[in-house]
């Protein structure tokens, strides 16, 4: 039992390790805090090192074209970018659900972790959104502002401490799982946003649900642990979000659905959010399960 980080939504110390995870991540240990069921990779650097090496190590060039312009070339079809086909269908599905639900023509939208600016090239076109992007690499930053996006090179708690105006939507779409710490960045998403505004984030995890793939394309023996630390359920996502002050509004159905989506409006912390928390013992439950079925049936693939 590891007991010297306390986890990032419920301060928790005490966390159990999950028996199976190292078969799958070349060793290295993944935790269940005892408190509220978070699952998560406690050993990790700074946020500024964990930011590094996505923007200089992990990205390389951003589509397969060393100028940064955009083509589908075979590059991009190759590796994870965003104009890879099922990471566009993420960016719509996510912005169709923002668009029917809060709207966005016309507002100011700010999204953390832009990557390469496809998402918000998307929400300007299509919807008629006023964007700005938060993003560590030089290389992604560059890239949105050859598409004519303003942005901000850095983290989200850079930004926050610099911003000189605030937003009426802040979006975080598959990046929460990879930041060195999920509090600091959603605080940092707070103090972005105008009263009354509403953040967005969207992952791919969905403890507690029925698992879809083998478990070692949900581990990941490629990369560093610390490079992908969160893996979200519904009740614990909830959680990051309410410890910060945001109350959700709107999910998506995550039980059938590749996708977990919340819509969370920003309160003024007078209260506090209540949010259900993990069964520890049932997260538990729910790996080993994963783990003989991904042993029984998929291992060899």
């Amino acid at each position: 039992m590891a007991t010297d980080v306390p986890c990032d939504i419920c301060g928790c110390i005490n966390a159990v390790e999950i028996p199976a995870a190292r078969i799958y991540t070349g060793g290295h240990p993944i935790h269940v805090c005892t408190g509220c069921g978070l699952v998560h990779c406690r050993d990790r650097r700074s946020s500024e090192e964990i930011a590094a090496l996505w923007s200089r190590e992990i990205y390389g060039a951003p589509d397969g074209d060393e100028k940064g312009r955009g083509e589908l070339s075979a590059g991009a079809m190759q590796r994870y970018s965003a104009l890879t086909p099922f990471v566009r269908a993420r960016h719509v599905f996510v912005a169709e659900m923002i668009d029917q639900l809060i709207g966005l023509n016309g507002k100011r939208v700010v999204d953390v972790g832009a990557g390469q600016g496809e998402f918000l090239r998307l929400l300007r076109t299509e919807y008629g959104a006023q964007v700005f992007g938060v993003e560590p690499s030089e290389v992604n930053c560059g890239r949105m502002q050859q598409l004519g996006i303003d942005n901000f090179c850095g983290t989200a708690e850079a930004f926050a401490a610099s911003a000189a105006s605030l937003y009426e939507v802040a979006t975080i779409v598959w990046t929460l799982e990879n930041c060195q710490s999920c509090a600091a960045v959603i605080d940092a998403t707070y103090r972005s946003l105008d009263d009354g505004g509403h953040i967005v984030v969207a992952t791919g995890s969905r403890i507690l649900v029925p698992f879809k793939k083998p478990l070692q394309y949900f581990f990941s023996n490629t990369l560093p642990q610390d490079t992908h630390p969160f893996y979200f359920s519904n009740n614990t996502l909830t959680g990051a979000l309410a410890r910060a002050g945001f109350e959700v509004v709107h999910r998506n159905r995550f039980i059938d659905s590749d996708y977990l989506v919340l819509i969370a409006r920003k309160t003024d912390r007078s209260r506090p959010i209540a949010w259900e928390r993990d069964d520890p013992g049932a997260v538990l439950d729910f790996f080993d399960r994963w783990h003989r079925e991904t042993q029984a049936y998929y291992r060899s693939m």
